[in-house]
């Protein structure tokens, strides 16, 4: 539940990739094993009350879930280059267009 702010989310599931926008009062809930990425769109800080059904909470970057990924998997699923993926390794950032920052 989104307590204060605005937020974009992102969704990667099997099916497809979807993306939400979020203000306070907002709810989302987010399928088992279903990888996300949130990021504040706001001019305020995001605030937010999260609940897992799960004893253990486990949490990491996109860039390193990309990274654990086989390349030929995430050029295919996400339409990227090798040079995008091949940054991931090297712990460079890859930003949206495919560009990659040093």
């Amino acid at each position: 539940m989104f307590l204060s702010g605005m937020a974009k989310v992102t969704v990667f599931t099997v099916q497809a990739t979807r993306t939400y926008n979020f203000v306070a009062g907002d709810l989302m809930i987010i399928p088992r094993n279903c990888g996300h990425y949130m990021e504040n769109i706001g001019g305020e800080t995001v605030e937010m009350l999260e609940i897992f059904k799960s004893p253990k909470f486990d949490e990491f970057s996109l860039n390193q879930w990309l990274a654990v990924t086989p390349p030929h998997l995430v050029q295919a699923h996400l339409n990227v280059s090798e040079e995008f993926t091949q940054a991931l390794d090297k712990g460079k950032t890859p930003i949206r267009d495919g560009t990659v920052v040093p």
